[in-house]
């Protein structure tokens, strides 16, 4: 009887974690955004609709470890860099290979074909010669 009492404690204590954290969750989600709405509303109330110059641009603060600055010549340098090697990759990607090795498969057993062909008819004409 021990274990069943535990066990239901041990589900209950579980289920209200579980539910717990999810609203935290949730409510730290809701505030991120409502922020976001805000900035937003602010956005189009002032900058759109008034046409208002905006003087401290509203933005959300930039996460630990990123920069907001322009980047020097290298990185620039290293984007298109990038950049071309992803162009390089999609044009891999999109080439055909399964028609362009059907039609491989066809010249060969095409050629192949006429090889034997030559081949069985040499064969016959020594075998013919040789009676």
């Amino acid at each position: 009887m021990g274990g069943r009492i535990n066990g239901f404690l041990a589900g209950a204590l579980f289920t209200s974690a579980f539910v717990y954290y999810t609203g935290e969750y949730i409510k730290k989600d809701s505030q991120f955004v409502s922020r976001q709405l805000r900035i937003s509303e602010t956005i189009i109330n002032e900058g759109i609709i008034q046409g208002k110059q905006l003087t401290s641009p509203i933005a959300p603060a930039a996460p630990r470890g990123t920069t907001t600055g322009n980047a020097g010549k290298v990185e620039s340098a290293k984007d298109i860099w990038n950049q071309e090697i992803i162009n390089a990759a999609n044009w891999l990607y999109s080439i055909n290979y399964y028609k362009g090795l059907e039609n491989l498969d066809y010249w060969a057993n095409k050629l192949s074909g006429k090889l034997t062909d030559a081949v069985s008819n040499k064969l016959l004409d020594e075998s013919r010669e040789k009676k």
